[in-house]
């Protein structure tokens, strides 16, 4: 955590890799709290997730990976704008803030899509 915040201390990006369901429950709580004392900041953090799983899923239920990821952020009080594009992920602009796993419905499609953004 204290690297953490150091780097935003320095006002560089932080890339946050978010999982899923309950395993990482006390990070959130803990990053919570953090906010709330206004020891940290989420300004320069950049999010996404990744999962094995895929197919067909219900939008905005448990399965909706994406979803579960905005919805944590957005209760942590951070404006969610997704990045979609390897032109809106650069050092020097960056274009959001959240990088879904869902960028095209074809499993290998939307991981190809991913890995471009991170080139």
């Amino acid at each position: 955590m204290q690297k953490y915040i150091k780097t935003l201390q320095e006002n560089k990006a932080v890339l946050l890799g978010l999982a899923t369901e309950g395993s990482p429950d006390s990070v959130y709580k803990a990053l919570e709290s953090d906010l709330k004392q206004g020891s940290v900041s989420l300004a320069n953090v950049l999010a996404t997730g990744h999962e094995e799983a895929w197919g067909s899923y219900e939008p905005r239920s448990k399965s909706d990976f994406d979803y579960f990821r905005t919805n944590l952020l957005e209760g942590l009080g951070l404006k969610i704008n997704p990045m979609v594009t390897p032109a809106e992920f650069s050092a020097e602009n960056l274009g959001g803030n959240f990088i879904p796993m869902h960028l095209d419905d074809d499993p290998s499609q939307a991981m190809t899509a991913f890995g471009e953004i991170f080139r």
